[in-house]
């Protein structure tokens, strides 16, 4: 049975036509923000601002909408005055409680927004400080059997905290690291046959003489490539946009990465 907390979350969603402004509150110790729009299911990545004072806590859930399974990732745990931040993860088959801590030197929070990322990139958990994914990093967790993460959460580790949250709905995905080539987690997805990526300015690399084992190697190794397509001639160019304008090519199809699956 999950913790209960007094919970205020104000989201507040940015669009190119309009903003989109929503606040609620809840009783529970993970809120799932997928109902107000920040969903990261296919993602590797999120951004946020989060303002509180201490004993914030985040949750990655999937692959189910539960909280069965999972990590919570607390942020400005306050104990005996000191500040830490720590993942732990959630599993009901897991022997023991596998988890990181980390004294943070003091606390990341006051009255103010703050902007803070989490990612699950290689197989690692990891949460910083900042707009930039993968710097000021403030703890990480290298998980070798890591749950497939699908939802998000935010609440109060001490179930008394109110925190409150903002964020714009971006492409996470844009900002996935390279990843190294022993990685399995991910594949690549056929997504349109007979396809190719129109623009060249949606291109962020290109070589000829590819195998399509050679252009995945390519692709998983570049930073923030998350799609390619590859011609009948070997011809293998590299994408960083989550939905890159393509046109009609008999002889080109179009692969997308996907992660946490089989083929």
């Amino acid at each position: 049975m999950a913790t209960m907390t007094s919970l205020w979350a104000v989201l507040v969603m940015f669009v190119k036509v309009a903003d989109s402004a929503m606040s609620t509150s809840t009783r529970v110790e993970h809120f799932f923000l997928d109902t107000f729009g920040l969903g990261i299911m296919g993602f590797w990545s999120v951004k946020f601002e989060v303002r509180g004072t201490k004993n914030v806590q985040f949750g990655l859930f999937g692959p189910t909408r539960s909280t069965s399974n999972g990590y919570a990732i607390t942020l400005n745990n306050e104990t005996g005055g000191d500040y830490f931040s720590a993942v732990r993860k959630i599993c009901s088959s897991c022997p023991g409680t596998p988890n990181v801590e980390m004294n943070q030197g003091g606390s990341f929070l006051d009255p103010e927004y703050h902007p803070f990322w989490i990612s699950w990139d290689q197989a690692t958990i990891k949460m910083g400080k900042g707009v930039v994914v993968g710097e000021e990093i403030v703890v990480s967790w290298t998980d070798p059997n890591i749950i497939e993460v699908n939802y998000f959460t935010i609440g109060a580790s001490d179930a008394a905290t109110s925190v409150f949250v903002r964020y714009e709905k971006t492409c996470a995905a844009l900002n996935r690291p390279a990843l190294f080539p022993a990685c399995n987690k991910f594949f690549f997805q056929l997504s349109n046959a007979g396809k190719k990526i129109w623009y060249s300015t949606d291109i962020i690399s290109e070589a000829a003489g590819m195998t399509k084992t050679d252009c995945i190697y390519k692709c998983l190794v570049t930073t923030n490539c998350i799609g390619f397509t590859l011609s009948t001639t070997g011809t293998c160019k590299l994408t960083n946009k989550c939905a890159p304008t393509i046109g009609a090519n008999a002889n080109t199809n179009f692969y997308q990465l996907k992660s946490f699956s089989t083929p």
